[in-house]
């Protein structure tokens, strides 16, 4: 089940707040909401309350899940072995690398939140590349309903620098909004690998080799990241270089073969990121 609709609250993902959750959740503490914001610092007030969407944000993006607490007013959360390695790595969300990995896990269906799934997964064949912010709210009311302001903060998580500025998923021009392919570089091979793993995982268990059509149709992982035909062979490449997966080029729809889990695979996925 992935985020609601509003669980944002209307607050981007502040990557202070985010690095203080992550340590607090390393550090094996939990407690009530209250205690929370006391121990990180993230406000809990009526109208200045950000836990709860920072909690939400990184559940969105793969970094925490939740764990059964013996007590009904504790909350906690642990690590997940991407946010284990994000913790270690980038705990400040700093990089380039780390703010596209977390978008991509927030645009997931189930897992994700799902305006940013429908936006950018399945809109991406309604909106294309190129949309006005009136036709992205449009298509959110079509999507959602009437509401206030459906479009909430999602916009501005990529253009705020405290935010996810850096990946430059997107850019606004003149009330126009121009989105950016996924990296096609050398040390990000090993960080899709372990995405693709991942969806694997979740989307077939117990198969170590799957369609990327029924991958994508599962997942909308390709349409996320923006990729011609030529662009995709580029990323099977630099996933297929990394030794993680394999790629059977000689029936279409390709076949990706996991090699690990994604477990492993998550741990390595800073080395050569630098």
């Amino acid at each position: 089940m992935g985020q609601p609709l509003n669980f944002h609250k209307t607050f981007i993902p502040e990557r202070h707040f985010l690095q203080a959750l992550l340590t607090y959740v390393a550090q094996g503490k939990s407690g009530s909401l209250q205690q929370m914001a006391e121990e990180t610092g993230i406000p809990m007030g009526r109208s200045t309350g950000k836990l709860l969407a920072i909690i939400s944000y990184a559940l969105g993006m793969g970094l925490v899940c939740k764990e059964n607490s013996s007590s009904s007013n504790a909350r906690r959360l642990s690590l997940t072995p991407f946010g284990q390695s994000v913790f270690l790595k980038d705990s400040m969300l700093s990089e380039p690398f780390t703010q596209w990995m977390v978008h991509l896990h927030l645009c997931l269906p189930d897992e994700g939140a799902i305006a940013w799934h429908m936006v950018f997964g399945r809109g991406t064949d309604v909106l294309g590349s190129r949309f006005t912010t009136s036709d992205l709210e449009d298509y959110l009311v079509r999507q959602f309903g009437p509401g206030r302001n459906r479009t909430g903060p999602l916009l501005r998580t990529y253009l705020r620098d405290e935010a996810l500025g850096r990946a430059r998923v997107l850019e606004l021009k003149n009330n126009t909004v121009c989105r950016n392919k996924a990296p096609l570089l050398e040390n990000f091979g090993t960080g899709y690998a372990a995405f693709a793993t991942l969806l694997m995982e979740r989307n077939f268990p117990g198969l170590s080799q799957v369609s990327l059509t029924d991958l994508e149709n599962k997942s909308r992982w390709l349409s996320m990241c923006l990729w011609t035909e030529s662009d995709l062979e580029t990323a099977l490449s630099l996933m297929e270089r990394t030794g993680f997966v394999s790629i059977d080029r000689q029936i279409r729809p390709y076949l990706i073969e996991k090699k690990y889990n994604s477990e492993f695979l998550w741990a390595k996925v800073y080395q050569g990121t630098a």
